[in-house]
């Protein structure tokens, strides 16, 4: 199952905190 939360993940090669699938 999929499990939205805040994490940190790579967008455009940086890290930035944002909504993302675990």
């Amino acid at each position: 199952m999929y499990q939205v939360g805040v994490r940190w993940c790579t967008l455009g090669g940086s890290f930035v905190m944002t909504i993302c699938w675990q």
